[in-house]
């Protein structure tokens, strides 16, 4: 493998910042200058629209009164502001150290991006170890992800330098951003943020040409990039955090149960996955509860973990049933087959089933993924509804949909531990039984492919002939009455009855493909032979036209044709002088 530098960093730096209008979001007054002042400039200079949003107080900390703190940054921001030429910022006025992950925020990034119509957002990068810095980096990339048009992300550095992938040549522009930078004499005070602001612009030059002075360095995604692998989000670095400031109402608290077989290593792999994807939820209220292992997650300050120790679990649905029964949350997700959650999916969740009195158990959308292709994006599965007697009738349907009120827990449904297969299966028929199910039009659960069942593959198609769901079947059998019975054989007489008439269709409309393509080769050969008939006589009369060609130049080379000439001018002059008579 060969490696270039250029393949880490840029060696070139840009004079414009793409984006024709422009959204810059900053945690505290004076981010805006240092992260991005010379960007702001560029985008003014261009006569492209820019905002600058200030999204909390920058009070914290202070000696003096807090509101008159806040005031007096303001106006170091609109100092500021007036030096880069941009207007106005505007102030949301949230608690300095006070931001947090979650919908709030996320929903107010995207009216604002929709107000300003902008193609480009700024936002500190998600290597920044501030927690307002970090907070508003995932918030935003979330953001973004959810936006429905095309939309760039463009993350800045301050505390902590990023790994760019675009520079931004600043050295007209430098003075000017010293100037702005000065507007804030209140931090300055504190701490030399210009000295080490233009330092690092300074630094950034160093792949560049002797002639570029300063550039500011940006990390630029689109939309696209982050909707392809939301998980990206935290794992380019270690600063994991979460605010502990008090929810005005508490919000239920979620067990969201994560199991997998250790001595499986691509279940060991899935499963990282989706402790990853559980670490990026916008809800904030959830507990972990996983297997005992070495390594906790490098995020585990964000969420609460319990590893559970048990002394080597029977079996998968023995590690369940413990889970359970530690479990605190008011709802349960339990996660077994290295799904992935979409960062919003939790949040939906919850609101959906708390918003009903109607069922106790709740079920999203999903989609497959393609286990040799992970970046590319899932497919929505066929199979999305989940029909009580299809479940009846054998169909198995992932538990990573389920979100689980823990009253069902608490009326005793359990994972059948003396099932070796099939016991997911038996729990949701418990549930079934208990619960309608309520379904959320929602595709936020990925759940990976397996090779022996491709993602096109509805699983209820063959329910019946899987032979792992017998002994579960059976348990069942035994309970249905005589009417549920009936009605489950009816069902899957119905569905074999449809698939027949399915394949009917499909095989007369094969025969018809297949006729239209015996005509078609039909008519390809009478076009041949018509092609080979008309180049034959094409080459017939090119021999005719050459033997004509070579019959007029014998002639025009004969004794005859000389000895005639004179001829042929006169009667050539006579015919002139007779037109022009007329």
């Amino acid at each position: 493998m060969k490696i270039r530098e250029h393949d880490f960093i840029p060696y070139d730096a840009d004079t414009a910042m793409p984006g024709a209008s422009a959204l810059v979001l900053a945690p505290h007054p004076d981010d805006e200058v240092l992260g991005c002042g010379g960007a702001i400039m560029r985008h003014v200079a261009a006569g492209e629209p820019v905002q600058a949003v200030i999204v909390t107080d920058g009070a914290f900390g202070s000696g003096q009164d807090r509101h008159a703190q806040a005031q007096a940054r303001q106006q170091e921001s609109r100092q500021a502001a007036a030096v880069l030429g941009y207007g106005v910022p505007d102030f949301w006025g949230l608690p300095d150290r006070g931001l947090t992950y979650g919908e709030p925020l996320i929903e107010r990034i995207l009216a604002a991006i929709e107000t300003q119509r902008a193609e480009l957002v700024y936002a500190p990068s998600w290597w920044e170890m501030h927690p307002d810095h970090f907070v508003l980096a995932l918030a935003t990339a979330e953001a973004a992800r959810r936006c429905s048009r095309p939309l760039r992300l463009a993350m800045y550095e301050v505390g902590v330098p990023l790994h760019p992938n675009h520079l931004l040549d600043i050295t007209d522009l430098v003075e000017r951003k010293r100037a702005a930078i000065g507007c804030f004499a209140s931090q300055l005070a504190q701490q030399r943020y210009d000295a080490h602001i233009l330092a690092l612009n300074t630094y950034r030059t160093y792949t560049l040409a002797p002639r570029v002075r300063a550039a500011e360095a940006y990390r630029i995604l689109d939309r696209r990039e982050l909707a392809r692998d939301p998980l990206r989000m935290i794992r380019p670095g270690v600063y994991y955090t979460q605010n502990g400031s008090a929810e005005t109402t508490p919000l239920p608290l979620v067990s969201a149960i994560i199991g997998w077989d250790q001595t499986h290593h691509a279940q060991i792999a899935h499963a990282k996955d989706t402790l990853d994807s559980i670490a990026i939820q916008t809800y904030p209220n959830i507990e972990i509860l996983m297997p005992q292992c070495e390594d906790s997650p490098t995020w585990a300050e964000r969420f609460p973990v319990r590893q559970l120790d048990a002394e080597s679990p029977r079996s998968q649905a023995h590690f369940l049933n413990l889970a359970l029964e530690a479990a605190k949350g008011d709802f349960v997700a339990i996660l077994t087959d290295g799904s992935m959650l979409h960062p919003d999916h939790i949040s939906v969740m919850v609101g959906a089933l708390t918003a009903t009195e109607d069922a106790r158990c709740a079920y999203s959308m999903v989609h497959v993924a393609e286990e040799t292709a992970k970046s590319t994006p899932a497919q929505a599965s066929p199979a999305q509804h989940l029909d009580r007697l299809e479940l009846w009738s054998g169909a198995q349907f992932s538990l990573a949909r389920f979100l689980i009120a823990r009253e069902l827990v608490e009326d005793r449904c359990r994972f059948d531990e003396s099932l070796a297969e099939g016991y997911a299966w038996d729990f949701l028929v418990q549930l079934s039984r208990k619960t309608n199910f309520l379904p959320v039009e929602h595709s936020s659960v990925r759940i990976p492919s397996k090779p022996a069942q491709p993602p096109e593959t509805k699983v209820a198609d063959t329910a019946l002939e899987d032979p792992s769901l017998d002994a579960a079947f059976a348990k069942w059998q035994a309970t249905w009455s005589p009417s549920e019975l009936r009605t489950v054989i009816a069902r899957q007489a119905r569905r074999r009855m449809a698939a027949e008439r399915s394949a009917h269709d499909r095989a007369l409309e094969l025969e018809g493909l297949v006729d239209v393509a015996r005509r078609t080769q039909n008519d390809a050969e009478t076009l041949r032979r018509q092609l080979a008939e008309a180049t034959a006589q094409l080459q017939e009369h090119g021999m005719a036209l050459d033997s004509a060609r070579q019959e007029i130049t014998a002639l025009r080379r004969s004794t005859s044709w000389r000895l005639t000439a004179p001829l042929r001018r006169l009667m050539t002059g006579l015919k002139g002088a007779r037109t022009k008579a007329q």
